[in-house]
């Protein structure tokens, strides 16, 4: 008979109550009087969880062809291309993953994307829209522009913008500025276009320039938030609405988050905070210098946010850090397994490198491509990548209690060399904080509060 291995996890709120994580299904089941063993088989016998299961669950069951993956990702319900237009950067933020303090990442470079390139590149992914249109799917493709900073090469931008809605007038157009460089010609060019502009920014001044700063030191705050308010004028005006920038706010271990608290409160009305992105912790050396007091100035600001929600007193920033916590806790898959795991289909969110090379996704270096803008994407050898991520993922993840609420995707796995490897370290942090997540979650829904992010 074959051994199956626990994939449970037993846990308590605030309240004292019990509850059993089942990561066969994702389902979450009272414990009410703390047996877990007889709770356990009476959920199993009722067939409502399970429990348990082969240790060669996660065996792959069959190898991915290049057909294959073509037909998912002609499917994927999102289809979006990155063009890396530049690895030039006029900041040098002391974060940044192209800074050389992180492993695995490039650094910055005066490569530059051509117009002949970017155009190649657009070819492709309108030719890829097409067939997703012939079969049915009517979802708009995105064609977003990535850095470095981007519009450092502002020309080729420009150009892509018009050659794209040319002949998708429905395309979405994005990118992610540092915001300096937006002059009265780009911010014109963006309210006309309606394109998806994020801007990053780290609150106010004293956090943002902390780590947010020009290549001779000098902070961007002043520069970051007068064009804010010139994108903002610009757009209220020739669309008669108010506009509220999107902003990516980049938080760490030191952030004082009081501090942005106070500031995206008092800028609400301008403001958006769309995504808050967290520095890594594992493979940098951005936190060498700081002391264990400074590192845990967030988490104690965390706990105050907590405090706040479950008051009934939580601003919109703090329900937004709540959220990007809690959002995939929440939201993961239920019942249904991915035959992919926890990554998107290689070609489904692509990246062109300044050369033409075609990558999973603009977060993972330069040692997997599969494909140019010239032979178009080598659908057997991207499906090589997939098979080897979920090769991976078997040898490394089947004991793993916490499979459906785990973050990691391919760029999680990458190295200097062609292989792929999940760094331990990070992966106990995940599964210690997930469960310290749903317990959280769980201590939320016990006072009422329901995510409102559904």
């Amino acid at each position: 008979m074959e051994t199956k291995i626990p994939c449970y996890i037993k846990f308590k709120t605030k309240k004292e109550r019990t509850y059993i994580y089942d990561d066969v299904t994702g389902l979450v089941f009272p414990c009410p009087d703390g047996s877990l063993n007889n709770n356990i088989s009476m959920y199993a016998k009722n067939k409502w969880g399970s429990f348990y299961r082969s240790h060669d669950w996660l065996k792959p069951t069959h190898l991915w062809t290049g057909n294959d993956l073509k037909n998912m990702v002609l499917h994927w319900p999102i289809y979006q291309m990155f063009l890396i237009v530049t690895e030039d950067c006029n900041m040098r933020c002391k974060y940044c993953a192209f800074s050389g303090e992180h492993r695995f990442h490039r650094n910055y470079s005066k490569s530059k994307m051509s117009w002949d390139i970017a155009k190649k590149a657009i070819d492709l992914w309108l030719s890829i829209s097409n067939e997703r249109d012939n079969i049915g799917i009517a979802l708009p493709p995105i064609l977003s522009f990535y850095g470095g900073e981007p519009l450092l090469n502002w020309d080729v931008i420009n150009l892509s913008i018009d050659y794209a809605r040319t002949f998708r007038n429905d395309c979405e157009i994005s990118f992610t500025t540092n915001a300096t460089l937006l002059t009265d010609e780009i911010i014109s060019k963006i309210v006309h276009s309606k394109i998806n502009i994020t801007i990053s920014l780290d609150g106010p001044q004293i956090l943002h320039d902390a780590n947010r700063v020009f290549a001779n030191g000098a902070g961007t705050f002043e520069f970051v938030m007068k064009n804010i308010k010139k994108l903002i004028s610009a757009w209220n005006e020739y669309w008669g609405e108010q506009f509220r920038v999107p902003i990516i706010c980049c938080i760490n271990k030191t952030t004082d988050l009081n501090m942005l608290v106070n500031f995206f409160n008092d800028y609400r009305d301008i403001l958006n905070v769309v995504r808050l992105q967290t520095v890594d912790v594992y493979g940098t050396h951005f936190y060498d210098d700081f002391s264990p007091e400074e590192l845990d100035t967030y988490y104690n600001g965390f706990k105050q946010i907590i405090n706040n929600i479950m008051s009934g007193r939580g601003t919109i920033f703090e329900k937004k850090v709540i959220e990007n916590t809690l959002y995939l806790i929440d939201q993961r898959n239920i019942i249904n397994v991915s035959n992919i795991g926890n990554t998107c289909p290689p070609g489904a969110k692509m990246a062109v490198d300044t050369n033409g090379l075609i990558h999973m996704c603009e977060k993972v270096n330069a040692n997997y491509p599969f494909g140019n803008i010239n032979l178009g994407i080598d659908w057997d050898k991207a499906a090589t990548l997939l098979n080897l991520y979920l090769e991976a993922r078997y040898k490394n993840c089947s004991l793993c209690k916490v499979t459906r609420l785990c973050p990691s995707c391919f760029s999680a796995w990458v190295t200097d060399s062609k292989k792929l490897e999940i760094n331990t370290d990070l992966c106990n942090d995940i599964k210690r904080n997930v469960i310290t997540y749903l317990t959280l979650l769980y201590d939320m829904m016990e006072e009422g509060i329901m995510p409102w992010w559904n």
